[in-house]
């Protein structure tokens, strides 16, 4: 993108030494020589700068073949891997050049960079058979009793990333969520977020409630909880709900336990139920919630992790 923008157009004399670097509707984007080039990203924060086009594009070179990158910039410099440049007329706001439609994220090799990456699937072209290879299924697809109670979490916080009205602030505390699954039974400090899929109930004697049925995983540097339950008044106003904690556990030291003692029958039927209420529309309620209150820094840049 950045050799793209580096031409210069039809009636330039010389083109631009400057390029502006933004990201903001989960893309990123360049712009240079009146011509702006943009790519899907996972956008933690949304913000630009100014900084040379040239050594930019000579120093982000060097970095090939890594198939992900993170960038960070502030008022002076802007950081990726091992490299700081200088930056000028930073923002910490962008507008992008256009309207997009933002889709959940697919592809989370930047996150995890020592997992196997989740395949992008590219457009497909109208009126042309698609045939999908053969895979061989995991041993964990082949037998998920075998899965442990983080890989089963794990498992379900993906699937979420799939609901239609995820937004990109909700992706990315689900991301938050997936990578302190993957590091258990070690502790991710930092990491604080709590990831809740809800149906309304319609009780048979009382169809107007407030009431809803929910699922929620529950992840911190220290604690995990997996639970299920129902809000909201129960006909006649008898209950304000209940709540049916599948699973829960504090770290001793720097790790979980992870031990499931009684509740296996109980955590594979709150899967279960997950999955069969992600078949559903939005429009038939379905309702997707994620508090993170991770701080920023909780996932180390990829170039620190190896």
């Amino acid at each position: 993108m950045v050799q793209q923008v580096g031409k210069k157009m039809p009636g330039q004399k010389r083109a631009d030494v400057s390029l502006r670097l933004y990201a903001c509707a989960a893309r990123v984007f360049v712009e240079s020589n009146k011509t702006v080039a943009g790519m899907e990203a996972l956008v933690l924060e949304e913000g630009g700068c100014t900084l040379s086009r040239e050594a930019f594009l000579k120093l982000l070179k060097s970095y090939a073949p890594e198939p992900h990158i993170t960038i960070e910039a502030d008022e002076r410099t802007v950081r990726f891997g091992s490299t700081t440049l200088n930056s000028a007329a930073y923002s910490p706001t962008a507008t992008p050049p256009a309207q997009f439609q933002v889709f959940p994220v697919t592809d989370l090799k930047a996150l995890f960079p020592d997992k196997p990456a989740a395949v992008s699937v590219p457009p497909i072209e109208k009126n042309v058979p698609q045939q999908s290879p053969p895979q061989s299924p995991t041993p964990a697809a082949q037998d998920e009793e075998f899965e442990g109670v983080h890989q089963i979490a794990a498992r379900i916080t993906r699937k979420l990333l799939t609901v239609p009205t995820a937004t990109p602030q909700q992706i990315v505390g689900l991301a938050r969520t997936i990578y302190a699954l993957e590091r258990l039974p070690k502790r991710t400090p930092g990491v604080d977020v709590d990831c809740t899929v809800a149906i309304p109930v319609h009780w048979a004697c009382e169809l107007e409630t407030d009431s809803a049925e929910y699922y929620k995983i529950a992840i911190s540097g220290n604690s995990f909880v997996i639970e299920s339950g129902c809000y909201g008044p129960s006909p006649g106003g008898s209950s304000d709900g209940y709540t049916n904690r599948v699973f829960e556990e504090c770290p001793e030291g720097l790790e979980f336990k992870l031990n499931l003692y009684d509740n296996r029958v109980d955590l594979v039927e709150w899967a279960k139920n997950i999955e069969g209420l992600l078949e559903m529309k939005p429009s038939e309620g379905l309702e997707l919630m994620v508090w993170d209150e991770s701080r920023p820094d909780c996932i180390p840049p990829a170039s620190s992790q190896k």
